[in-house]
């Protein structure tokens, strides 16, 4: 490898930076739908930004809050936070309204830079901003320069803050996330375990470059010299296509990735590609063979978060539907609700935390004493994900505490119920959540996108009836066009939530919509 071998600032961003110009000069680093750049003229570019943020007063220990599209600026904006000293706050490009007001109001940032879409949605706020199309800030994104100056200047370890990360907020308003130098490096375990090779890999990177999946595949990426190709948005139509035309040897998967990836029309070309691997978290267990014999392609399940510590992996090592087991670096611990440790195959929530412990908190969230504390009780990480174990030590997700259902005394995984349902050819997708039973606990509802024109409520409820057992029935049903997902293609359950009993919500039981406000 041409990386330099980890000194004091080993494993750090601006350790990773002064690498970037060592690469041969015709290396292609970054390719978006609209910018090819070498590795040469990423470091220059970054040089650039670095000493237009100089300019405007940014210093070491400032933050820096950036709102840009996945893209070559977006990295160049990244890594120029990276060697001026900055803490980059990695803005969701889709917030809007109160949700960008708190997380910028979160950040505190010394300067937003944001592509025009988002200059506008942070206008619409009165939040100010340097826009990527200003004169200024864009003669230095396509200039040339030398971050080294700043580089030199820099004095940081792995522990330092790097970035904020907002959480995807599937629940609520997000939070901050404080990520590491090390972040920079974190993924270089994978790299190794498959075989890559130094300037001979290229990463396809469906989501976000600002989200903490993103950020980890490029940093391993830019380490390895290989050229990343990113993607504004996640397309399961283009998906393939994609990878072929670009020779993608490494990708990712997330959230109901790789359902929709499935459900795609079969293509004679579907196993022609040259990826090593798909890897991710969320791998649905109904289709999971399936998947990899369509595609011929090596899946590694993988159980991580912006909010923990570690890993779990299945390198094809554990069963299929299984996350694996812990990383050598944690320990992992499932416990019931009082705290007390479940026994082999009893669902706890996952606690984690890392083998070489210190006084310092394993999570930090940016500004938020009081859910930092939370987060570290005990000295473990609460993940708040609900998981079970097997008798060999194989872990398996089974829901988030927070979307499991209460229901006639009986908890029920949400996700358990999405699964079974979105396995059959009618729904393409759907969401079981919780809602107030009218004697107390909870009752089902689920929020379907069909897969066919003609599917009606009544047909899902029939469908319910023969898949589900009787305590999981749904006692509402609506029909959406879309589902509200995360960057992760989570599905956003608190926005369901706090409108389920709107007028398109129609009761099983009752036959009706019973929200309709009645004609005058």
């Amino acid at each position: 490898m041409t990386t330099s071998s980890f000194g004091p600032r080993g494993g750090t961003y601006p350790e990773l930076i002064t690498t970037l110009a060592n690469r041969p000069v015709a290396a292609v680093a970054v390719r978006d739908e609209n910018t090819t750049l070498t590795y040469r003229e990423l470091y220059e570019r970054i040089g650039a930004v670095t000493a237009w943020l100089s300019d405007r007063g940014v210093a070491c220990g400032d933050t820096v809050a950036i709102m840009i599209a996945s893209s070559a600026e977006l990295l160049i904006a990244q890594l120029a936070t990276q060697a001026i000293g900055a803490v980059g706050a990695l803005v969701n490009t889709s917030l809007e309204g109160q949700a960008l007001h708190h997380v910028v109001e979160l950040a505190s940032p010394t300067t937003i830079i944001a592509d025009p879409k988002s200059a506008a949605h942070l206008r619409r706020e009165s939040l100010e901003s340097h826009s990527t199309q200003d004169l200024d800030l864009a003669g230095a994104l396509r200039g040339r320069g030398d971050p080294l100056p700043w580089l030199h200047q820099r004095s940081c370890t792995a522990r330092d803050p790097a970035f904020i990360n907002f959480t995807s907020g599937t629940t609520g308003f997000p939070k901050g996330v404080v990520l590491e130098q090390q972040t920079s490096s974190r993924a270089m375990l994978i790299g190794t375990l498959l075989g890559l090779q130094d300037g001979s890999e290229t990463f396809y990177i469906p989501t976000p470059a600002y989200h903490a999946m993103g950020l980890g595949m490029v940093s391993l990426g830019l380490r390895l010299g290989a050229t990343l190709i990113l993607r504004r948005r996640f397309s399961a139509s283009n998906f393939w296509s994609d990878i072929r035309d670009n020779r993608c040897t490494l990708t990712y998967y997330v959230g109901t990735m790789p359902r929709m990836i499935f459900n795609q029309p079969p293509n004679a070309l579907d196993c022609q590609h040259d990826l090593k691997a798909f890897i991710g978290g969320g791998m649905p267990a109904d289709i999971w063979e399936d998947f990899a014999n369509r595609y011929n392609v090596k899946i590694i399940e993988s159980y991580s978060a912006s909010d923990t510590v570690g890993t779990l992996n299945n390198f094809g090592n554990a069963p299929v539907g299984s996350v694996g087991q812990p990383s050598p670096d944690i320990e992992a611990l499932l416990v019931d609700a009082d705290g007390v440790e479940v026994t082999v195959g009893e669902p706890g929530e996952l606690l984690v935390r890392p083998r070489q412990r210190t006084d310092d908190p394993s999570v930090v969230y940016y500004g938020d004493e009081e859910a930092t504390r939370e987060k570290n009780e005990g000295g473990w990480v609460h993940t708040g994900d609900l998981m079970r174990a097997d008798a060999a030590g194989n872990y398996y997700y089974v829901d988030r505490l927070r979307h499991m259902i209460r229901r006639r005394g009986v908890n029920i995984a949400s996700r358990e119920i999405e699964d079974i349902l979105s396995a059959h050819p009618a729904i393409a997708e759907c969401a079981a959540i919780a809602v107030p039973a009218p004697l107390g606990e909870d009752d089902v509802k689920l929020v379907v996108r069909p897969a066919v024109e003609a599917l009606r409520e009544s047909d899902v409820a029939e469908i319910a009836a023969e898949l589900l057992p009787q305590y999981m029935h749904p006692r509402y049903i609506e029909l959406v066009a879309e589902l509200p997902l995360t960057i992760t293609q989570r599905v956003k359950q608190f926005e369901l939530k706090k409108d389920w009993n709107n007028a398109g919500t129609w009761d099983v039981e009752m036959g009706i919509y019973p929200f309709r406000t009645p004609p005058p």
